[in-house]
């Protein structure tokens, strides 16, 4: 009877040294099976930080090209601006030619007024001369006859 109890206790004895490594057998699965999901954790959080470090770079890119596309907007207005105020000086300065010129032709016309009426007068001078000196050949003879 001792001896059977004796075999019994180590039959327990066993079972439960079993069942304890089973235990631990099932808590370092849970303890590998969990340092896989942290390890698959840190991995996604690792590709979420890349994510996210490329999608700011993707922004930044974007922004500088839209300040860039916004640079060289203003630059064509101001170019432009510049164009059509060079425009407008050029239009102005051949419109002051244009009435420089039309003032020297109303002159030229002014002084070729004052020519023909210079030429005019010349004529009537020179046949007033005619007239006085054939008058006064004409009394010369007179007085010629006379004597």
């Amino acid at each position: 009877l001792a001896r059977e109890e004796k075999i019994e206790e180590e039959r327990r004895a066993l079972e439960a040294e079993r069942l304890a490594r089973e235990r631990i057998e099932e808590e370092r699965r849970a303890l590998e099976a969990e340092r896989q999901a942290s390890e698959k954790i840190e991995e996604e959080c690792r590709a979420l930080e890349a994510e996210r470090r490329a999608s700011e770079k993707i922004e930044e890119e974007r922004r500088r090209a839209f300040e860039a596309e916004r640079l060289a907007r203003e630059e064509k207005i101001e170019e432009e601006r510049r164009a059509l105020e060079a425009e407008r000086l050029a239009r102005e300065r051949i419109e002051e030619e244009r009435r420089a010129l039309e003032a020297e032709r109303q002159a030229s016309e002014k002084i070729e007024e004052e020519c023909r009426a210079l030429e005019a007068e010349r004529r009537a001078s020179e046949k007033i001369e005619e007239e006085r000196r054939r008058a006064f050949e004409a009394e010369r003879l007179a007085r010629e006859e006379k004597i």
